[in-house]
């Protein structure tokens, strides 16, 4: 037999008979493995799934261009990873003579071909999808509206485009949902999903005949499309095309890529079609892969997915490493004697090798196996809270969780778990293999005999139990070390997993959703909503009183909202503000000479929010803004909000083009006294100029101090007054009746205590009132629920939120492994010695009083190595991420601290116990002679 099978054969045995040690580094493999598993197939399976989640918004087109040439369409076809090309076009209108809906009387018809429909999940419940040019599917609703029309049936069709107009001698300019806006003369082409308007005094609908004439089959009917809007006056319908030709009509492409190889394919495109055309992207649905249109986003996925697999790797290599490690004085024995007769330094650290790879081939299947299952089972889990999620979203849902097992993602795997147990035994190996044959079989490998001092402090403090406690510490530094390894890694983990988590939910957030302006955080059953100065004012102040003196109302709170209602002084803005605004200057390469000329003549808005005085005294106390001033109304005095937000999106210059997202956090708004003046300009509507206001700063308020009331995600400045100061105000600008593009309105949140009262029952009819109402000019109702629907961006983000947490629960457990097995390990090592000093009289109290100061002895070291490696890890975390992203306070993860510690503290003190309690043995003498473990 050759000395190698001998050495592997002596290491098997070696295996067996320490069973407990072997079971524990094949279950840190397992463990490895299966997080591995859950990295690289649990990634491809949460994107397919996150995909799926994201089509059902737009569909799963990646890129979308229109008016498509035919030598155009002849390049785009030819693309690299091209995958899948839907070709369409827009009919128009034409007159729906069978509807049964007076509201709705137009069919809006669109062509597609077989990919457009399968791109954009349109499918037939009633009937098939449209195969030929003269064949048409219908919205369901039509028929559900009482539609006389059914499949077979025949329309003919004459094509036109909507106009509407508002006449001359109106005062105001309307805008509509969506942000349609008409102003007094205007004759617009209406957007597609706009209502149909019935024609009065103000407002005139026209159409105009674009000379195409069609008849149609009907052959099916189909779901409202998600781009179909609630309350349009057309209802949807599509024809076919073969994906060439279109009626001699230019066409519009969604396209689909291959995205494994990650190409630049908008570049590409853009070069196709010209600088001109606008490619619109996919972006809820791209972003998943790395390759949305802002490569910041693209940057945090890739960045999250090294970041974790990094982090798995570290956590195993400490793991695996710390059970070969602990093993090292038994290890060197055996080995030491097979030394004696001839093994090489090579065949010494052969053994581990063997070891360690016999045990990864057990772990590999069983790891893989484990990561598939808990992938499974998590992504089960999930859907049911993802259904929930998307229950208002028009019923959507995904039928069924599929794992995807990608041949890369198992290549990953299985290299990464390999590299990763010869990283963690390479070190034991070298070690064995460089300590000769007399040190390894006296077991007095790296020990020094050293003369020790009786440690009295510890005396005094915790008696006899303490001194044994801090001499074994201090003795067997190379035990106690791997121990607070564990403790301090495991801690670690915790803490920068948890930050890193929070911190990527955060820009996610930020980064997938729109900037809000004023968030009411008061619970609500119902929300109304009037125009100040408008006529449905005093329909407002009825409906106000009746709520004021309901006894079902639980509660109200009504604030005055006029945004963009001021330009403001430079002055008032911080010096944190303007570094902010110059920084996104440079992300849109705006030169230097620009820079400082729009620094010059820079007018920040400003808008104001007005309380009832009960509530603004409420704020006033909490901001602790100055009374004194508050009570001078003749001062005009003000309440600055100092939380601000600025973006590439929240700004924008001429001639630039949009750069990749960036964030700025604003902590600091103003740097204005309290007790100082500044002036606002407001444009008056009775002299056509701007008239300049002065207000009086009386405190200041942040977001943490309003957070019962208001918060604030604004570029703008936000001053917090009274109802009459804002009504004042907003009434320079109507003066003389005239009025800019601005709605200033009174909001009035109410929540019920008794929703079966007659004035919840009432709300509720003028809530679906507002929802059928062809424009929201007058008072507004509208429930709660339809305000707080879940969209499928922030259903994204809860479940990126989710998916990140269960990572960060999987990699603590690894940890918490490795901390058992390092607690384990040092007690069981330990079994001789304790069992000597049970045969000299210790009592069981006292073996667990110096157990448990040793393993607070350890806390504190292990609490403060952990202090020393996440700082400056969570330092490069935050200025990596800031430097991508932008300025976003991030804040320290104190929370994020406390808890580590306090779950080391519990499992340390815990783990100690019952590993003690289950390695002890009445049989002293049998401890004292044990040889294995």
């Amino acid at each position: 037999m050759k000395n190698n099978k001998i050495v592997h054969q002596v290491t098997k045995a070696y295996m067996q008979k320490n069973k407990k040690r072997t079971i524990t580094t094949l279950l840190g493999i397992v463990f490895m493995v299966m997080l591995m598993t859950c990295v690289f197939v649990g990634k491809d399976t949460a994107v397919s799934y996150l995909e799926k989640l994201a089509s059902m918004e737009n569909g799963t087109w990646h890129l979308c261009v229109y008016d498509v040439t035919d030598d155009e369409y002849e390049q785009i076809s030819k693309m690299e990873d091209m995958e899948q090309i839907g070709v369409s076009a827009d009919f128009n209108y034409t007159m729906f003579a069978q509807s049964g809906k007076e509201e709705r009387p137009y069919i809006h018809i669109k062509s597609y071909s077989e990919d457009a429909f399968d791109m954009y999940r349109i499918e037939a419940i009633e009937g098939r999808l449209p195969q030929a040019e003269d064949e048409l599917i219908l919205n369901i609703e039509a028929v559900e509206d009482g539609a006389d029309i059914r499949i077979g049936d025949t329309i003919d069709a004459e094509m036109f485009k909507r106009y509407i107009g508002k006449n001359a001698d109106c005062k105001t300019t309307t805008m509509f949902q969506g942000g349609f806006t008409v102003a007094p003369g205007d004759y617009l082409e209406a957007p597609a999903g706009f209502p149909f308007f019935f024609e009065n005094e103000d407002f005139y609908e026209k159409q105009e005949k674009t000379g195409e004439n069609a008849t149609y089959k009907i052959v099916g009917f189909m779901e409202r499309p998600s781009f179909e809007k609630i309350g349009a006056g057309a209802y949807t319908a599509f024809t076919y095309n073969d994906g060439t030709k279109i009626s001699g009509k230019e066409r519009n492409l969604s396209l689909r890529f291959d995205l494994k190889n990650s190409g630049n394919y908008d570049t590409e495109l853009q070069q196709i079609v010209g600088e001109d055309c606008e490619i619109e992207y996919n972006t809820i649905l791209l972003v998943f892969t790395a390759n949305s249109k802002d490569s910041t986003i693209n940057f945090i996925v890739t960045f999250m997915s090294i970041f974790f697999v990094v982090l798995i790797v570290a956590a195993s290599v400490v793991l695996i490493y710390n059970v070969f490690n602990m093993s090292f004085d038994e290890r060197t024995k055996y080995l030491g004697m097979l030394s004696s007769v001839g093994a090489t330094g090579k065949q010494k650290r052969s053994s581990v090798y063997y070891e360690a790879f016999s045990l990864l081939l057990i772990g590999l299947p069983i790891g893989f196996g484990m990561g598939l299952l808990v992938v499974k089972l998590g992504m089960l889990a999930l859907k049911p809270y993802i259904d929930t999620l998307l229950g208002m979203y028009s019923g959507a849902s995904i039928d069924k969780v599929s794992l995807v097992i990608s041949v890369a993602g198992v290549i990953f795997t299985v290299v990464l778990s390999v590299l990763t147990v010869w990283i963690s035994a390479y070190l034991p190996a070298r070690k064995i293999g460089k300590t000769g044959p007399i040190e390894c079989i006296r077991g007095n490998v790296g020990k020094s005999v050293k003369k020790r001092s009786t440690n009295k402090r510890a005396i005094r403090l915790w008696g006899a139990e303490g001194m044994l406690a801090s001499n074994f510490v201090s003795r067997e530094k190379k035990k106690t070390r791997g121990l607070i390894g564990a403790v301090a890694v495991f801690m670690s983990v915790l803490i920068v997993t948890s930050y890193f988590s929070k911190a990527v939910t955060t820009l996610v957030d930020y980064a997938m959703s729109d900037v809000g302006i004023v968030n009411v955080e008061m619970e609500k059953d119902f929300v109304a909503t009037v125009g100040i100065g408008s006529q449905a004012e005093e329909e407002y102040a009825q409906l106000r009183e009746r709520v004021m003196n309901d006894k079902s109302v639980a509660s109200v709170l009504e604030y005055y909202n006029a945004s963009f209602l001021a330009r403001g002084e430079k002055r008032i803005l911080s010096s944190e503000y303007l570094e902010a605004y110059a920084a996104v200057m440079d992300a849109y390469g705006v030169s230097q000479e620009h820079q400082e000329l729009e620094l010059e003549n820079l007018q920040p808005q400003v808008s104001f929010i007005g309380f009832d005085d009960v509530t603004l005294a409420k704020i006033a106390k909490e901001a602790g803004a100055d009374v004194s001033i508050l009570q001078q109304k003749e001062k005009t005095p003000v309440i600055l909000v100092q939380n601000g937000e600025l973006s590439t999106r929240s700004m924008a210059f001429p001639g630039t083009q949009e750069p990749d997202y960036q964030f700025y956090e604003i902590q600091k708004m103003s740097d204005l006294a309290v007790g100082e003046s500044f002036e606002v300009s407001i444009l008056s509507g009775e002299t056509n100029e701007y008239k300049q206001i002065p207000l009086t700063v009386a405190g200041y308020a942040a977001n943490e101090q309003l957070k019962e009331y208001v918060t604030f995600h604004s570029h703008m400045v936000w001053v917090i007054t009274d109802f009459e100061t804002v009504e004042n105000l907003v009434n320079i600008e109507k003066a003389g009746g005239m009025m800019e593009l601005h709605e200033y309105s009174k909001e009035m949140y109410v929540k019920f205590v008794d929703k079966t009262s007659q004035l919840y029952s009432d709300l509720n009819a003028m809530h679906y009132d507002t929802l059928n109402s062809d424009d929201w000019e007058g008072l507004a109702v509208l429930s709660a629920g339809l305000l707080d629907m879940t969209t499928i961006g922030s259903a994204i983000n809860s479940v990126v939120e989710i998916l990140l947490r269960c990572f960060v629960l999987l990699t603590s457990i690894i940890c918490m492994m490795n901390l058992y097995n390092s607690t384990k390990g040092r007690i069981t090592g330990r079994r001789k010695e304790l069992a000597i000093l049970r045969s000299m009289g210790m009592t069981e109290e006292q073996m667990r009083k110096m157990l448990l100061l040793e393993a607070g002895t350890v806390l504190r070291n292990s609490t403060v190595v952990a202090f020393l490696v996440t700082i400056p890890v969570i330092a490069v975390v935050a200025a990596v991420l800031e430097g991508m992203f932008g300025k976003v306070n991030l804040g320290m993860p104190v929370a994020e601290y406390l808890i580590a510690f306090s779950i080391a503290a519990v499992a340390l003190g815990l783990i100690t116990w019952v590993t003690h309690n289950r390695e002890k043995s009445e049989n002293i003498l049998e401890d004292i002679r044990r040889e294995c473990v």
